[in-house]
């Protein structure tokens, strides 16, 4: 490995997203972040226009695909991700398998906080995402003092009512356009440079649990002819090594396996790390043997189970909840490790039945085994939508 590698594979690796309402910036922010580090080599430069121009995207005038790109500041390695506007595709970005470290929100400042705006706030709150940093676009539309104040205001006040610290929370001002289109002035390109130093400074570094077990969640399964099969996933816990031996968890009989290779960003490594997407080459199995829902674990470290006891918080209506009671034997879709699967509910403490808003302690017994351990959280979804998050408290 070279010197370079071995730098930056001891630089912290953040996970950051970018949300917000249709057509507030995402995506044009995005390019304006790539194009100021293209300039000091820590990204390669991209433009919206040379993505996404399928049908759709290009009658709709959004984002259809999800975008995921390496970037490098001074201080940090990212992981970047600019999701579609779609809210069901952030709901899986946020609760799946690779969750966030941290959000960039996107606030057009001549429209302020809009339905979207809510609902991305409230799921990354419901995903323990804790840092988020504000991106007020399109300032330079906003010309009445008094409207800028109150539309500053009105964004804080929305991030307290989800429990973030809005008083605290940096808002940078500026227009991601100007930035793309090389403009100089204090909205332009000087503003994408205060947006990257508050980034650095204010999301936080995740906790890097290298010496603990290996854990990394399978996000999707491919073959390469000539190579063989490959695992995509993130690692969650743990370090992965080359020609390590590995057992594969979940959805079926525990397999074992050998790491032979492993790629990240198209670039060759020997491991990857807490935080690290990375591309897993394993040695004897087929594509088939594998599937989204499953994990890489250190042999023997975790095992897969059909029942546990969890905590769950049911979404009011207003949250978008389901509408009706929640009774013993329902069945719901649980979501684990970026999979969904079905299973039956029954009430513990004395509960006859469950309202929305309500916290309640239940059994879930799954129709397929999963990799389960205590603190793992998910999301509970019914008729295609979130209705409740919780975490597990007990395997059984």
């Amino acid at each position: 490995m070279s010197a370079q590698a071995e730098v930056e594979q001891l630089e912290p690796r953040v996970n950051i997203g970018v949300l917000g309402h249709q057509g507030h910036g995402k995506t044009t922010l995005t390019a304006a972040i790539t194009k100021a580090l293209a300039k000091s080599g820590d990204a390669p430069a991209w433009s919206p226009t040379g993505w996404g121009t399928a049908r759709q995207t290009r009658a709709r005038g959004i984002s259809l695909s999800m975008m995921h790109m390496e970037c490098q500041t001074s201080n940090r390695r990212y992981s970047h991700v600019d999701p579609p506007s779609h809210v069901d595709c952030v709901k899986g970005l946020l609760t799946g398998a690779a969750p966030m470290d941290g959000a960039i929100l996107v606030v057009s400042a001549d429209e302020g906080p809009m339905p979207q705006t809510r609902e991305y706030i409230r799921l990354a709150r419901e995903a323990g995402i804790r840092s988020i940093v504000v991106f007020l676009n399109k300032w330079r539309l906003m010309d009445d003092p008094e409207i800028r104040e109150l539309v500053e205001q009105e964004v804080r006040t929305l991030l307290k009512s989800y429990d973030f610290p809005g008083d605290e929370t940096p808002i940078v001002t500026g227009s991601a356009l100007r930035a793309l289109a090389g403009d100089k002035g204090a909205w332009g390109e000087p503003a994408i440079q205060r947006l990257l130093e508050v980034v650095d400074r204010y999301i936080t570094t995740p906790r890097c649990v290298t010496r603990e077990p290996l854990l990394m969640s399978v996000q999707g399964v491919r073959f390469i002819i000539g190579r063989g099969t490959v695992v995509v996933g993130r690692v969650e816990r743990g370090t992965l090594h080359r020609h390590e031996e590995v057992e594969v968890v979940g959805l079926g009989p525990t397999l074992k396996t050998v790491v032979t290779s492993i790629e990240q960003f198209h670039k060759p490594r020997d491991e990857g790390r807490v935080g690290d997407k990375v591309d897993v080459q394993v040695r004897g199995l087929e594509r088939w043997s594998l599937k989204r829902g499953q994990v890489l674990a250190r042999p023997g470290s975790v095992r897969a189970h059909h029942r546990f006891i969890a905590r769950v918080y049911l979404l009011t209506r207003a949250d978008g909840g389901r509408h009706g009671l929640l009774l013993d034997d329902d069945c719901l879709r649980f979501c684990l490790h970026g999979t969904d699967m079905m299973g039956t509910v029954k009430l513990l403490e004395g509960e006859r039945l469950g309202n929305p808003g309500d916290n309640l302690l239940m059994l879930v017994e799954l129709t397929d085994p999963v990799a389960l351990e205590e603190t793992l959280r998910f999301e509970v979804r019914e008729g295609g939508r979130t209705v409740g998050v919780g975490i597990v408290t007990k395997v059984c």
